[in-house]
């Protein structure tokens, strides 16, 4: 059992999935969980490929000089924040002989890592920017990567040593060991805590979050611009004051979300409209003949809230005796959780159209070099014709460098990889061909 469960998903997941158990309780054996930490550290796995493919590309050499931490971008100088306080909360764990916090904790930062901070700069790696800022980049998560493979090589041995080799060995990094396991493990690093920047970033994400589920309740895609995202955060809100629509984390946002402006306010009147109703399966037995009273009460809006409750008709209902829903005033999409509102301005006009078909070509043709079997960095010749080329005479340039096409020109020769069909409703032809 032991040697076919290790062929399946592999040593370090069995090691990983031991040392993460509770080992007061009784461990249970099966699949799914193997299976499913297995994804969880593929996302490891990825984020490693990815730095490497790009570092080899651009021929990222990890003995250049430095970036100091402080003129980096607000995005690297958060992750090196959080891997320092990652350093230190996994060194404390394991003084204590907690192994399973310190676990946790770094599949919490591996996920931000990925989900958050490589999907938000993968630009810096793979288009041309300016040389400061892509080397920032490149050290920034070199020093993430080659961190965790330290941090995770007392558990998983196989895949950090994998990950160290392709980090240090073949980089031909200064000073390094033959091996991840002759390495000291990582050290504190104090100096680098950003305890206000991490607190701002985690106010971002909180709006972002709130932001996605605007659209998605709207029926309203990503990649088409909105006018306007409205931000609330209730008076005592541990966000409140954390986020400044002038600042460089507020542009963060308006990016995730693709809106063209972000507005803080105090109070969320006209924006959003509270409906509270009685959970029927609570109330109803505990209320019985007056249920239709509150019901009435409630729908018509004569309640306050007091400290989470609310009180109706004499009568104070706890939070789970209620069914509390938001929506959002004509032209507004809202998310909305505990102490936070967000309202997106849902209003479109032809020029955000345009550019919200300039941006789902962009997309398209990114899957149409998949669909070509272009290399990442390959540079194409770009073609187009129909309807969709009101996009291209107006955001050209950049379709251009998100396709990373050198050449861009209207009609086709019969060449290369085509597609013809609709976008966003405009029908068009795209055809690319390798230069």
């Amino acid at each position: 059992m032991r040697r076919h469960a290790c062929e399946s998903v592999g040593a370090d997941v069995i090691r990983w999935a031991v040392a993460r158990e509770d080992l007061q309780e009784i461990m249970y054996f099966s699949w799914e969980p193997l299976q499913e930490l297995k994804r969880k550290l593929l996302v490891l796995w990825n984020t490693y490929s990815f730095f490497v493919t790009y570092a080899n590309l651009d021929g990222f050499d990890p003995s250049e000089k430095q970036v100091p931490p402080a003129d980096r971008p607000v995005m690297d100088r958060w992750l090196l924040s959080a891997l320092a306080r990652l350093v230190a909360e996994s060194r404390a764990a394991l003084d204590a002989y907690d192994v399973r916090t310190a676990i946790f904790k770094v599949e919490a930062f591996w996920e931000d890592l990925s989900t958050w901070y490589v999907r938000r700069n993968r630009a810096r790696f793979w288009k041309a920017r300016p040389g400061g800022d892509s080397l920032a980049a490149y050290q920034t998560l070199y020093e993430a990567l080659s961190t965790l493979v330290r941090l995770i090589a007392p558990v998983m041995p196989f895949i950090s040593e994998d990950m160290y080799q392709g980090l240090s060995r073949e980089a031909a990094a200064p000073g390094a060991e033959a091996s991840v396991h002759l390495t000291a493990y990582p050290e504190e690093r104090p100096e680098r805590f950003d305890d206000d920047l991490e607190r701002r970033m985690r106010a971002v994400r909180r709006v972002v979050e709130l932001g996605r589920a605007a659209r998605a309740s709207a029926g309203v895609k990503t990649r088409l611009p909105l006018p306007k995202l409205i931000v609330v955060f209730d008076a005592g809100d541990r966000d409140r004051g954390a986020l400044d629509a002038s600042s460089e984390l507020a542009e963060i946002v308006k990016d995730e979300l693709n809106v063209k402006t972000l507005e803080i306010r105090d109070q969320a009147e006209g924006l959003v409209k509270e409906t509270v109703k009685p959970d029927l399966k609570v109330l109803g037995p505990k209320l019985g003949k007056d249920l239709p009273r509150i019901r009435q009460a409630l729908a018509e809006g004569r309640y306050e809230r007091r400290d989470g409750s609310i009180a109706v008709e004499g009568l104070t209902l706890a939070p789970n005796e209620v069914l509390v829903s938001h929506e959002g005033a004509p032209g507004h999409a809202v998310g909305r959780d505990a102490g936070a509102t967000v309202a997106l301005e849902t209003k479109r006009t032809p020029e955000l159209e345009l550019e919200g078909l300039a941006r789902e070509i962009a997309h398209h043709l990114n899957n149409l070099r998949k669909d070509a079997g272009l290399d990442i960095a390959d540079r194409i010749a770009l073609r187009y014709a129909g309807p969709i080329s009101a996009a291209f005479e107006r955001y050209g340039d950049f379709i251009a460098e998100e396709a990373l096409a050198t050449n861009v020109a209207k009609g086709l020769v019969g060449r290369g990889h085509s597609w013809k069909g609709e976008l966003n409703g405009t029908s068009g032809e795209l055809e690319i061909e390798r230069t």
